[in-house]
């Protein structure tokens, strides 16, 4: 029965002094009345039980325990506002240079190799809607060139919703839809192709830094000319296909 009643004022006060409120009351009271704590702790010896309670009575005679319990309640509340207002400005500038000025850094300093999470989350957004257009615009090409085989019904295998890894036509759909997306690099990539085509060494435009980045051209021997990899020559057909 004791131990129980002792668990439970235990938890009480465990309970209290991690309240932000309560721990920073305590913490104030103990500052302000730091006296009385320590001449109630470091009693003498030979000191008698009436001297320690007329010492105790006598602190609280020249000043009101209202008072001064009013007084740490209200330094607590200044305490608890100017802590949070820390911890919010700490926040603010942690944010603001984590959101922007960790991206510009990234953009002067290394902007080829590295991504950042927030762009590449929206380029899978990007590459996702393009690559969901351009097979329903396949498929409407399809039915409307061959109306004959919407009658006839054919199983398909189902595809799982979320592929591990790309296949080589999923792969050459994504890259054609990221052309597609951006018309300055489709009016390049079409330069790109004629000057493939002709030959004539590929001009340094961001339709030749795109497709050496996603390996669809390689060099001719030590020349200055350019060819078309075989994933090149599947994204070339799609895309002009596409046109």
């Amino acid at each position: 029965m004791i131990k129980e009643a002792f668990d439970s004022v235990k938890d009480y006060l465990k309970t209290r002094t991690t309240n932000p409120f309560f721990g920073s009351l305590i913490v104030v009271w103990i500052i302000k009345n730091w006296r009385l704590l320590y001449g109630v702790i470091n009693f003498d010896t030979g000191t008698k039980l009436n001297e320690k309670l007329f010492y105790i009575s006598h602190f609280y005679t020249e000043r009101s325990f209202l008072g001064n319990l009013s007084l740490c309640i209200f330094v607590t509340f200044i305490v608890l506002i100017v802590s949070y207002v820390l911890i919010n400005l700490s926040r603010l500038i942690v944010n603001f240079f984590d959101n922007i000025v960790t991206p510009i850094i990234y953009r002067i300093t290394d902007k080829n190799s590295i991504v950042l999470k927030s762009e590449y989350d929206s380029m899978v957004r990007k590459t996702q809607f393009f690559a969901k257009r351009l097979n329903e615009e396949q498929n409407s090409r399809i039915d409307r060139d061959f109306p004959e085989l919407i009658d006839k019904p054919t199983e398909k295998p189902e595809k799982p919703s979320n592929p591990p890894f790309p296949t080589p036509e999923t792969e050459v759909d994504i890259i054609v839809s990221l052309l597609i997306a951006d018309l300055d690099l489709k009016q390049d990539f079409l330069e790109l192709i004629d000057q493939i085509a002709m030959p004539k060494p590929a001009s340094d435009s961001k339709a030749f830094t795109f497709a050496k980045r996603y390996s669809l051209l390689e060099q001719v021997g030590q020349s200055t000319l350019h060819q078309w990899t075989p994933l090149g020559q599947k994204v070339k057909k799609v895309f002009l296909y596409s046109q």
